[in-house]
């Protein structure tokens, strides 16, 4: 719907593992944790995700053809098709963790507890939003309520937009789910859309 809230979703914007997000990379026996692992909804010696490229630290060196936390600013670029694809700007807090995501036209800002980002809240194209996400036991996300609305809303009294609910099929043996389902009602809508969402993940050896 919007360009950076599509960002911080790619993979979607999932978020599951209950860890410390220090600087430092967190090792046991076989797993792997780092905060760009966390962000993305991961863990272990992951090499890709999807379009998403990480070290074998657990820093994440890419997104497509690019690192976003390499750039100066956000920038717009052709596409070959007529169209655009925008290049945003990321960055970190102190701990590590990304923090903010800056588009042409917007920006969003992250909210970490106890190891996962619990909110997310930005401005884009003439609209304020913020999105609440919520785990179960396990850390997994379970559901995601999107907020939306005008410059002139108080953030804590923005329209609820719509609740999206996961529940998890498939995990590969690393423990990162490959296959989830996904259920999304409109606050204002009766009828709900219902799909699955897959990724591909390639680990180093």
């Amino acid at each position: 719907m919007k360009n950076i809230k599509l960002l911080l979703s790619a993979c979607v914007m999932m978020l599951l593992v209950s860890v410390s997000c220090e600087n430092s990379t967190k090792e046991t026996a076989t797993v792997t944790i780092t905060p760009d692992l966390t962000y993305w909804d991961l863990q272990g010696p992951v090499k890709h995700c999807n379009n998403v490229e990480f070290d074998r630290q657990g820093t994440m060196v890419s997104i497509g053809d690019y690192n976003p936390f390499a750039i100066d600013q956000a920038y717009r670029d052709l596409d070959g098709d007529e169209g655009f694809v925008e290049y945003a700007k990321w960055e970190r807090d102190e701990e590590g963790r990304v923090a903010s995501i800056t588009g042409v036209e917007g920006m969003s800002e992250l909210t970490w507890s106890d190891g996962r980002v619990v909110s997310a809240s930005g401005f884009e194209e003439g609209t304020v939003w913020r999105n609440d996400y919520e785990y179960d036991a396990e850390g997994h996300l379970v559901k995601l309520s999107e907020y939306i609305g005008g410059f002139e809303d108080e953030e804590d009294e923005l329209p609820l937009w719509s609740i999206t609910e996961y529940s998890y099929l498939d995990f590969d043996s690393h423990g990162n789910w490959i296959r989830r389902a996904v259920k999304v009602t409109l606050a204002d809508m009766e009828n709900t859309e219902d799909y699955e969402e897959t990724r591909s993940i390639e680990y180093y050896e």
